[in-house]
């Protein structure tokens, strides 16, 4: 994975797992003017790419899940410039779990983040303040995303989402 030098804002460490958190810049994709949003808001739920974080040299491309003209998730889906990812045989559920928890904490200290639901028609005005890079025996890049009363997610490009509630954090 090549990276250009950026000072990460904190690293967080459990055992072999290692995440990394950066300051990330959202750009949106210009075809987000042209949205149809009375289509959308009439939608039960459609995935859109919205556009594209920037971050240690890489470019992540996001997509968001809407229902009924509100973006209710963000995940990444791609990657530019981040190279192969080897596939463990083994993930260390646990221990993401745990690194995903304490990131969560520290991220929500660390000041912006994507607060969510938010219409569509505010997608340029979006704020995805971080990223996390995840490093094993192989990476992830993942995003915070906060939902309405106090659920926060992390969301990765190959692991499966973690949502913690409120109380859990």
């Amino acid at each position: 994975m090549k990276r250009i030098e950026q000072k990460p804002l904190d690293t967080i460490r459990h055992g072999r797992l290692k995440a990394t958190i950066y300051k990330a810049r959202f750009r949106p994709f210009e075809s987000t003017k042209y949205l149809n949003i009375v289509a959308l808001k009439r939608a039960k739920k459609v995935p859109i790419q919205i556009g594209w974080i920037e971050a240690v040299g890489m470019n992540i491309t996001l997509e968001a899940e809407v229902r009924k003209g509100l973006i209710t998730k963000i995940r990444p889906v791609g990657c530019k410039n981040c190279g192969p990812q080897k596939k463990s045989k083994r993930k260390h559920r646990g221990a993401f779990k745990m690194v995903a928890r304490e990131v969560l904490k520290r991220a929500r200290v660390l000041g912006k983040r994507a607060t969510l639901p938010i219409p569509v028609s505010a997608v340029s005005k979006l704020v995805v303040g971080r990223i996390i890079i995840i490093t094993n025996d192989d990476w992830d890049i993942c995003i915070t995303v906060y939902g309405p009363f106090g659920v926060v997610c992390i969301f990765c490009l190959f692991a499966p989402g973690v949502c913690f509630g409120p109380a859990k954090l």
